[in-house]
């Protein structure tokens, strides 16, 4: 759709009231021509230009020219209208457009999140349960017997590192023969 009314807005009227013309309806137009067409008149005084006369164009302002005036400004009206209804309708669609591609965007972004998410709660799970495991093993009955063994191998380890060269001597019997 052309843009007419903006034609008017930016200082060309010639292009609007063109606009309304062509869309001003037959019968409308049909009585402004006639009044002008009838007031419109040479003296041949001059060689350029245009004479109307004032008492036929105050027919303008009887009925039927004002009938032509009020629908000259309904079809302005109608034109202006309809225009900035397309303006706002295909900013609309624009804006439906955008929101349509954030949308899309941000459910990607949060089906991205989610995926990560889940790969971190995995890894807590299976860090949580590995370190359950290590903390049994280290508070067993069993670990704590190894502690103690550890503990006197580390005492008797000393013990033998203090110790002075000295002879050892092993008897060896069968049990039944005593010396």
């Amino acid at each position: 759709m052309s843009k007419h009314a903006n034609a008017f807005w930016s200082g060309r009227p010639n292009q609007f009231d063109a606009a309304v013309e062509s869309e001003t309806p037959k019968c409308l137009l049909f009585v402004a021509q006639s009044v002008i067409s009838r007031a419109h008149t040479v003296t041949g005084q001059f060689k350029e230009g245009h004479a109307y006369k004032a008492g036929v164009l105050k027919e303008l302002d009887q009925p039927d020219g004002l009938n032509h005036n009020i629908g000259r400004t309904a079809v302005s009206t109608k034109v202006a209208a309809t225009e900035c209804a397309d303006v706002a309708v295909s900013a609309m669609e624009k804006l439906a457009a955008t929101v349509k591609q954030f949308t899309s965007n941000t459910k990607n972004d949060i089906a991205s999140m989610k995926a990560a998410s889940e790969r971190v709660q995995a890894e807590v799970d299976r860090m949580e349960a590995k370190y359950k495991k290590a903390q049994q093993v280290l508070t067993s009955p069993e670990f704590q017997l190894a502690i103690e063994n550890a503990e006197r191998m580390a005492i008797a380890l000393d013990a033998i590192s203090k110790l002075q060269h000295t002879k050892l001597t092993v008897a060896l019997f069968d049990g039944h023969d005593t010396p």
